[in-house]
């Protein structure tokens, strides 16, 4: 499975306006399936970028075709080489988190490790 960067340009009617809500619900729906990673809307310049995963363009326009907005875009399809950025990468380690949970015997302490997405730094450093 490969990444694809969608670029959408769209303009609004009120045709379109109507249907933004089950358009919505549908990226939501591709969102928790994991089919798509990113979805951004400029309303500035009518755009829309999406980052989704599908075995090829072909399916990447199938997945696309579903949504009832689809017949007002115009879209263009990259497969994606290198995609980077911050939600990519493992949290960073901060010690010092006192964890409370409930043993047999009462109430216990415990210091545990907790993930930080930003600080990057060892700890102790």
């Amino acid at each position: 499975m490969a990444k694809y960067q969608v670029t959408i340009q769209f303009e609004i009617h009120e045709e379109f306006k109507d249907l933004i809500p089950p358009h919505r619900t549908y990226i939501n729906y591709l969102i928790n399936k994991g089919i798509i990673d990113h979805y951004a809307v400029s309303m500035e310049t009518q755009r829309a970028w999406i980052t989704l995963n599908a075995d090829n363009k072909r399916e990447v326009k199938k997945i696309l075709s579903k949504s009832p907005i689809y017949k007002f875009w115009t879209c263009e399809i990259d497969e994606l080489f290198v995609l980077d950025g911050q939600h990519y990468r493992l949290p960073a380690l901060q010690p010092e988190l006192v964890f409370l949970y409930l043993h047999p015997r009462g109430f216990c302490f415990n210091t545990f490790y907790k993930w930080d997405r930003f600080h990057h730094e060892a700890p102790g450093k």
